[in-house]
């Protein structure tokens, strides 16, 4: 639930969440603020409102995965995401070069369509040892993906890594 504001030359979002999520991801921050998704505004810096600044508790930028399961370019988490900041605090600066007022502009109808498929396979060789491979497939009937030649209508991610969890379970004596 939120309260969402955009002008020409400002801008401001306060938005709260609730749950699981907020309970799990956000157990270091004291109470109430673990509830806080979004809390920032920002300004337009020249007239061409192409430069931005923005300010206070803003989600990552980082990844392709929000909060917001309808944001989210796939419908579980992927190995891409691990280890990103759930969100921002501080100041961030913006630049658009978009003539067409849109990210990925279409002349469809229909607006944007892509598909995609995702495979993951873990191995755990030992109870402390994981092992990930992934590989992703996205198209699109736009050229809307970079390649060495210009721009593509297929993109293709394979990844891997390891994961070594390293802790120690500390037991103290009791006092005598």
């Amino acid at each position: 639930m939120g309260l969402h504001l955009d002008h020409a030359r400002y801008r401001a979002r306060f938005t709260l969440q609730a749950g699981t999520y907020a309970n799990d991801n956000y157990q270091a921050e004291p109470g109430v603020l673990r509830n806080v998704f979004e809390a920032w505004a920002g300004l337009a810096l020249n007239r061409g409102n192409t430069l931005w600044i923005d300010a206070g508790v803003l989600p990552s930028h980082l990844g392709f995965e929000s909060a917001v399961s309808m944001d989210n370019w796939t419908l579980t988490r992927s190995l891409s995401t691990e280890s990103s900041p759930y969100y921002l605090a501080g100041v961030r600066l913006e630049y658009y070069q978009d003539a067409a007022g849109a990210i990925i502009p279409v002349s469809d109808t229909n607006g944007f369509r892509t598909t995609g498929v995702s495979w993951n396979l873990d191995y755990a060789p030992a109870p402390a040892h994981v092992c990930r491979l992934e590989m992703r497939w996205m198209g699109s009937c736009y050229p809307v993906f970079r390649s060495e030649g210009g721009s593509d209508d297929n993109s293709v991610f394979i990844g891997g890594s390891l994961a070594i969890k390293m802790d120690q379970v500390l037991v103290a004596s009791p006092a005598n």
